[in-house]
């Protein structure tokens, strides 16, 4: 009676053992859909391309925002001028030129989404800019009905797909922080649901 209960449990064994065995080969493999960006350092020395000076415009640091795509590349924007692109070894990639001042636009802060396109924020005209590698896309304006009055209250933003940012930005009745859901598609930001109280990274 032991021999085939014995035998029996070897064979659960074996499937078990066989079933959380996959060759490195095999392509159903599910891989993690999120990059850790450990951090790189990028000097003056290695990196003659990059402004490591200060604007003229505010005194403040040239490179003024950045953010990293989802293939883990970092990205730097130099205040109104263009996007550096950084493999996560530090290695430059691409620099994306948009000759916006040339247009007479501006960008400080910036967000990029999965599809390749850039969201510029331009405070001196209350514009987001649509840009993708190669050119701008699209102006959407905020209008006097807008719910965010200045884009001097935004406090950072990111894309969650394609044409929507969801913002962070003060609302001057109470002096809080609120969470925005826009639609930058179209020529005017559209404000797509209601504001949540609170700031999205606290």
């Amino acid at each position: 009676m032991k021999k085939p209960i014995l035998a029996v449990l070897i064979f659960l064994l074996f499937l078990s053992l066989n079933a959380c065995y996959k060759p490195e080969n095999d392509l159903s493999i599910e891989e993690a859909d999120e990059t850790v960006f450990q951090g790189i350092t990028l000097s003056k020395q290695d990196h003659p391309e990059l402004n490591f000076s200060y604007s003229e415009h505010d005194g403040r640091h040239a490179i003024r925002d950045f953010t990293v795509t989802y293939k883990g590349n970092l990205l730097l924007l130099e205040l109104s001028k263009c996007i550096y692109e950084y493999s996560p070894q530090g290695n430059l990639l691409d620099i994306y030129e948009f000759d916006l001042e040339e247009r007479g636009l501006s960008a400080y802060m910036f967000a990029a989404d999965n599809q390749g396109s850039f969201y510029l924020l331009d405070g001196n005209h209350q514009l987001i800019i649509k840009a993708d590698q190669n050119e701008i896309l699209n102006l959407a304006a905020f209008d006097e009905t807008s719910l965010i009055t200045d884009t001097g209250l935004i406090k950072n933003f990111y894309a969650e797909s394609e044409d929507v940012l969801i913002v962070s930005a003060l609302d001057t009745s109470d002096f809080s922080y609120h969470t925005f859901t826009l639609d930058v598609s179209g020529d005017t930001v559209i404000f797509m649901e209601e504001p949540i109280r609170g700031d999205f990274q606290s």
